[in-house]
């Protein structure tokens, strides 16, 4: 009882603080996002949002390839004394060079990917979401900054922003005489790219300070690289489940789990929020005890939070045909098997947090992205082929329970 006092009584920390402050700020937007894409569905129907959904993921997967690592070694360098600075003009740089590469990439090959999802009707929706590349890099540039400097109430207020200007957009867009899908696409790239500007005085005070160590180039780069290969490995595998069902179901199912799908929004919102918090705090840590002091208090919480969720279950069904139609009762089985999933996500965020900041271990984390990336090729295809479209989940919580395992261990 004592032991449970003195962790509520933690809770008065800048941690918490911050945790509150991050969480609020993802709320609003999750709530702002959620209405944009409840709108959407709406207005648009299952296929389409489908495509919507699909020409997202590719675009997305195609920026983490090389834009997670860099905001990862950013915040792991950058936390450290005297480095913020040239952490930060060594990640913008680099942020642009691979932006450029990669939107050019993709444009080329939008024929070899429609080729490869089996769904030509995706076409139109790849060529406008070439432009999400940069327009994503930069915008988590600037949180990345924030988050290294702990603005994280700036930090919020850019997030807010971003669905403001999205869901505001879509409707002139939609009113002038876009399409739905066009219409969704350019405010979601606008929303990214408008909001960043509130920040940028901010980001220019930060990245503008001299350095004060001599700050070690090639080790940056070597955790850069792990880091990357643990991203492209990571962002693939995270996607694999829309892949797959694009490949093997209908566009209408597609349409089903990516609704069922967002309803967890607030949930992935909630970790990142742990996950932003946590980071700084682990890098700046210098001995093990004080580490897994922290790393118990923030499995208290995340625990807390994740078994909070299933309160949630009775309200599917009616939440569903509410927020997104008639068309769209096929999501509630989705809905249900994803609760698992996302449940162990948000709990074992910690644990992903110290591995990654406190041991600064990019190669194992690499490893393990790896690991998870072999093992949801085998079975989310299986998982599809044997129980159905709801077999995605399956295949994501076996995989992810597997991972957190040995990333705790």
């Amino acid at each position: 009882m004592n032991k449970l006092l003195g962790l509520l009584k933690s809770f008065r920390t800048a941690t918490f603080k911050d945790t509150t402050i991050v969480f609020i700020g993802n709320n609003l937007s999750s709530v702002l996002g959620a209405v944009f894409f409840f709108i959407l569905a709406h207005q648009a129907g299952p296929t389409v949002f489908g495509i919507f959904s699909i020409a997202i993921a590719v675009a997305i997967t195609a920026v983490d390839l090389f834009d997670i690592a860099i905001n990862n070694a950013i915040i792991s360098f950058g936390s450290k004394s005297g480095w913020m600075a040239i952490a930060l003009r060594n990640g913008l740089k680099r942020k642009i060079l691979f932006s450029i590469i990669f939107s050019v990439l993709l444009w080329i090959f939008i024929p070899a990917v429609i080729w490869v999802l089996g769904k030509p009707e995706i076409s139109y929706a790849l060529k406008i979401s070439v432009w999400l590349i940069p327009a994503k890099a930069i915008f988590s540039f600037v949180k990345t900054a924030l988050q290294a400097g702990k603005e994280f109430f700036l930090d919020s207020a850019v997030d807010i922003l971003s669905s403001v200007i999205r869901l505001l957009g879509f409707f002139i867009l939609w009113k002038i005489g876009l399409s739905p899908l066009a219409s969704a696409l350019w405010s979601y790239i606008l929303g990214l790219l408008l909001s960043t500007i509130i920040a940028l005085p901010k980001v220019k005070d930060l990245i503008s300070v001299e350095a004060g160590d001599k700050f070690n180039h090639k080790e940056f780069t070597v955790y850069q690289s792990w880091m990357t290969l643990a991203f492209v490995a990571s962002s693939v595998s995270s996607r694999l489940d829309i892949f797959f069902l694009t490949r093997m179901v209908s566009l209408e199912m597609v349409g089903w789990y990516q609704a069922a799908f967002r309803l967890y929004m607030p949930v992935q919102q909630l970790a990142s929020s742990i996950s932003r918090v946590l980071a700084p705090r682990f890098a700046s840590f210098s001995n093990r005890n004080e580490s897994i002091i922290y790393l118990k208090k923030a499995l208290f919480l995340s625990g807390g939070l994740a078994a909070s969720m299933f309160l949630l279950i009775p309200v599917y069904p009616w939440a569903i045909k509410f927020l997104y139609g008639n068309n769209f009762q096929g999501s509630i089985v989705f809905a249900y098997w994803m609760m698992g999933y996302f449940s162990l996500f948000l709990f074992s965020t910690p644990w992903w947090s110290r591995l990654l900041y406190y041991h600064s271990n990019a190669k194992k984390f690499a490893m393990l992205s790896i690991l998870q990336l072999v093992v949801l090729a085998v079975a989310v295809p299986f998982s599809i082929v044997s129980f159905g479209g709801v077999g995605v989940a399956i295949a994501l919580f076996g995989s992810l329970a597997l991972t957190t395992v040995l990333a705790a261990i």
